[in-house]
């Protein structure tokens, strides 16, 4: 899978964090992991959509992504809300100089911080847990992410500092017709045959009730959220 974000994963994810509360979740965690500190850097930051719920805990927020639709998507949202303190950069995360009480991490790649511990008093990475649900067969999962167990055994190469917190929680996919549906699991798995599809679909996507959707793609999201200290 080659993800990319544009107008329809862009709404999808969006529809998805609004429906399960998703971020709004991980934030009641991580909140009061800031206590104490003033700027915070959301490295690799996509949509930013934690950023949105951690804004009052802090004074500023830089948003730092390759992405120009995703931080485009950002400066809306923060406009719409009112929220002054997020400012979003269009810049490789290892070139973007600065440092900041807090960066953050969060589903993205986190397999070299070293050049962050430096630049923070705080280095919170998000990483998913081994054997979370996914939105398409297994057998079509290309790339392997980090994992809790993985970025934890990195740590501990390392000799850092740090703190685990692991939760699960839910962050499916709402979703409005059925050849929605099919278009969304073929976003993640595009060789997915067409028998595959029905028969995942058949197992998996659940009729509910709803004024905005009529399906319901359920999936349980195992997150671990690693406080390291940082060398500022």
């Amino acid at each position: 899978m080659v993800f990319e974000w544009n107008e329809e994963t862009i709404r999808w994810y969006w529809e998805a964090n609004e429906y399960t509360k998703f971020y709004s979740n991980i934030a009641k965690i991580v909140a009061p992991m800031l206590e104490g500190y003033r700027t915070f850097c959301d490295m690799g930051c996509g949509l930013g959509l934690i950023n949105l719920e951690l804004s009052d805990y802090v004074e500023s927020i830089d948003c730092v992504d390759v992405s120009g639709e995703a931080l485009s998507f950002i400066q809306t949202i923060s406009q719409s809300r009112g929220i002054g303190n997020i400012k979003t950069h269009k810049a490789d995360c290892h070139a973007f100089e600065g440092r900041w009480d807090v960066i953050h991490i969060c589903f993205f790649s986190s397999g070299n911080i070293e050049p962050f511990l430096p630049r923070c008093k705080k280095l919170i990475i998000i990483v998913g847990g081994d054997g979370s649900e996914s939105f398409y067969p297994e057998k079509y999962r290309k790339k392997r992410k980090n994992t809790i167990s993985k970025e934890a055994a990195y740590l501990d190469s390392l000799g850092v500092e740090y703190r685990l917190t692991e939760v699960c929680l839910e962050f499916g996919q709402p979703l409005k017709t059925m050849e929605e549906a099919r278009r969304f699991v073929r976003t993640y798995a595009a060789e997915i045959t067409d028998g595959e599809l029905e028969e995942f679909l058949a197992s998996n996507l659940r009729i509910i009730n709803h004024e905005a959707f009529s399906f319901y793609l359920p999936r349980m999201k195992k997150i671990g959220i690693f406080e390291v200290k940082g060398l500022l």
